[in-house]
């Protein structure tokens, strides 16, 4: 009897241990997922520079064609390349 017992034992931790693998095996692959998604976020968490461009020159009291805002175009510019 306590042979029964313990083959049934042993099927039971098999079966625990296939589904403990199939969650790694699911987890690996969600890891993956999630290394990669850092490469198509990173575009979208870009700040808007022209909204920040325009905020900026308007609190200056000046235009896109100033001085100021050629300079900060020139500087997005800069940012945007670096990229």
């Amino acid at each position: 009897m306590a042979d029964v017992e313990r083959e049934n034992n042993i099927l039971k931790d098999g079966t625990v241990l296939n589904r403990r693998l199939e969650q790694i095996r699911e987890l690996e692959r969600e890891n993956q997922q999630l290394r990669q998604q850092p490469q198509t976020a990173g575009a979208s968490l870009a700040p808007d520079y022209e909204a920040i461009r325009d905020r900026t020159l308007n609190k200056l009291k000046v235009g896109k064609q100033s001085t100021a805002g050629k300079a900060i175009d020139a500087f997005i510019k800069e940012l945007k390349h670096g990229l």
